[in-house]
């Protein structure tokens, strides 16, 4: 295995050299992020001030919650109120629109009732949750 030894011996020597030149090449690059700049400067102000702005929001609207678990089941059933008509009439629109899709489809249901059974009526259990859903 002296081919192995030498092999993983220049490798070792490959990752020194280039750690190497890697440090002084990249050292500059990585001090000159300690310099003052202003485009740095303006993006730490305007995170700090999305930040303060994201925690007033956050103070206030705990402020506005409510408190206690009656308050919050009270609040909770207000909004329910709020949507329960309109809920209703989609409710009602979705039974007619069923409704009105299962009168549309009785030709097509009669015609591929014929087609599957053509007057074997055992079969029926396995088509009817397809035909009628």
């Amino acid at each position: 295995m002296p081919f192995m030894d030498r092999a993983s011996g220049i490798a070792r020597g490959l990752g020194f050299w280039t750690a190497i030149l890697l440090l002084v090449v990249g050292a500059p690059f990585l001090l000159s992020g300690c310099r003052q700049d202003e485009f740095a400067q303006r993006q730490l102000e305007l995170r700090q001030e999305r930040v303060a702005h994201t925690a007033a929001w956050f103070a206030s609207d705990l402020q506005r919650r409510p408190t206690s678990t009656l308050e919050r089941i009270e609040e909770g059933e207000r909004q329910r109120f709020k949507t329960f008509d309109s809920d209703l009439d989609r409710l009602g629109d979705y039974w007619n629109r069923d409704c009105q899709r299962w009168s549309d489809r009785q030709e097509d249901y009669r015609r591929e009732l014929l087609r599957i059974f053509g007057g074997e009526t055992d079969k029926i259990g396995q088509y009817a949750v397809t035909l009628f859903y």
